[in-house]
């Protein structure tokens, strides 16, 4: 099982219950297969759901036949009622167990999906409705070794004291239109429809957490924020001084491929020998001895505007700890309305998730705005 994010309450579902959340988890991860670009990680990650249980057209139908079976079930409609299946579907209950079920999916792969992108950098925490989410940022200066005279007992005394910094999430929505009959004939694809709801989420928290980090280069210390046009001595400078200050920890590059791809070297014909990776990437995965990784793009909802900025280089240490923080509290919630209080019987479902995210760390990292 690739997943490790059921909620304790998955714990106390029925067994049917639990293999539909599973199904409808595995279903999502084969559409994630399917749309998947032959390079990207998740075609390899997802792979053995995609090649087992057949083709994609025949879970997606079984999936919907047990959802709405489960649902019934829930609702205590017994099979065989000669009621019509769209007069069913109306029941208050079967719509709510429903959706339960979707809410229990989107719960699985929302932290998931969020990792795929920021597992370098990012610690995710998942809970309950009321939780508080405190971090604790240890201090991260050094212990001064200094000198004494002969026959004093000791030193001046030294203690490196932490802080604790709360996180507070914030209920945030999406509402996605859908037609009742292509609900009721299980005709909607619901690998499809978890995708574009976590990918929304997803969106907006990348979108949220590079603005942070972007943002916080005027707040850095003087010696960890570079100007101007890339110059290797600089970026070499930079990495040293992270490497050093988070206690010898290897230091990596994040940026956007516009952004990486001006990382080169100052003399043009050292790039010859790495021409042919330079042009197939559109930017080199290591720079004289620190390693390059691409934060994927963006583009702000409903809008042609590209939403992370191609003019930063975060400069950050491996192995240390993480430096941005995201919290969940609860889980999802997925409204909707009456068919009949629309012209053409569709139903609005509105999904609520409540998170929140920020830069919380002891770590030090540094940044290059590039001219």
């Amino acid at each position: 099982m690739l997943h490790k994010h059921f909620t304790q309450r998955f714990n106390n579902f029925s067994k049917d219950q639990k293999d539909i959340v599973q199904a409808g988890v595995e279903l999502f991860y084969h559409w994630k297969y399917e749309n998947a670009k032959p390079h990207e990680k998740s075609k390899d990650k997802y792979r053995n759901f995609a090649e087992k249980g057949g083709s994609y057209q025949d879970k997606q139908k079984l999936f919907s036949d047990n959802l709405i079976k489960q649902a019934m079930s829930a609702a205590y409609l017994p099979d065989g009622l000669e009621f019509s299946q769209s007069v069913m579907m109306q029941h208050p209950t079967v719509k709510f167990a429903m959706f339960a079920i979707i809410s229990e999916i989107i719960d699985v792969v929302i932290p998931e999906t969020v990792l795929d992108n920021f597992y370098q950098f990012a610690e995710v925490r998942n809970g309950t409705w009321g939780d508080s989410f405190v971090f604790n940022v240890p201090n991260n200066d050094m212990f001064v070794v200094s000198k004494f005279t002969d026959g004093i007992r000791k030193g001046n005394r030294q203690r490196l004291v932490g802080t604790d910094v709360i996180l507070n999430p914030v209920m945030r929505e999406v509402t996605i239109g859908e037609d009742l009959y292509r609900v009721i004939a299980g005709k909607v694809n619901w690998g499809d429809w978890v995708n574009r709801v976590a990918k929304a989420i997803e969106t907006q928290i990348t979108i949220d957490i590079y603005s942070s980090i972007f943002s916080s280069y005027s707040s850095l210390g003087t010696a960890y924020k570079q100007s101007g046009a890339f110059s290797q001595g600089s970026f070499n400078n930079l990495t040293q001084l992270v490497e050093a200050a988070n206690h010898g920890a290897s230091a990596v590059a994040f940026g956007t491929k516009i952004a990486l791809s001006k990382v080169v070297p100052d003399n043009q014909y050292l790039t010859f020998g790495l021409g042919q990776e330079y042009n197939t990437a559109g930017y080199l995965g290591n720079f004289q001895g620190t390693g390059l990784f691409k934060f994927d793009q963006r583009v702000t909802p409903n809008t042609d505007t590209l939403a992370i900025s191609d003019q930063y280089l975060l400069i950050v240490a491996t192995a240390v700890e993480k430096l941005v923080k995201i919290a969940f509290e609860g889980e999802t919630m997925i409204s909707q309305t009456d068919s009949n209080s629309s012209a053409d019987n569709s139903i609005d479902y509105t999904v609520k998730k409540k998170w929140d995210t920020k830069i919380i760390t002891s770590a030090k990292y540094g940044m290059y705005q590039l001219a």
